[in-house]
């Protein structure tokens, strides 16, 4: 999951379940987002925010299908590799 809170400038990615690992909870400090580019596999996945001024990477290891769900007005292009 990962959100942000506006007041308190802060961007999150959260991991519920066992799917983390371990790890609960990565977070940087900015004051707005203009530009979020995600990339993703079967077992990882890299944030890249304001055209790469913060990053995010991690492992992770879902047991289930995954979606990607977007909200908040955000537009969003999806691409599959092969």
């Amino acid at each position: 999951k990962l959100w942000r809170n506006s007041r308190l400038g802060i961007f999150a990615m959260e991991f519920t379940g066992p799917a983390g690992a371990g790890r609960t909870m990565r977070k940087v400090k900015l004051d707005q987002i203009t530009d979020l580019r995600i990339l993703g596999d079967a077992s990882s996945i890299e944030i890249f925010i304001n055209q790469g001024e913060k990053a995010m990477s991690t492992r992770y290891y879902p047991e289930e299908k995954r979606e990607i769900t977007i909200t908040g007005g955000a537009e969003a292009v999806l691409y599959s590799l092969k």
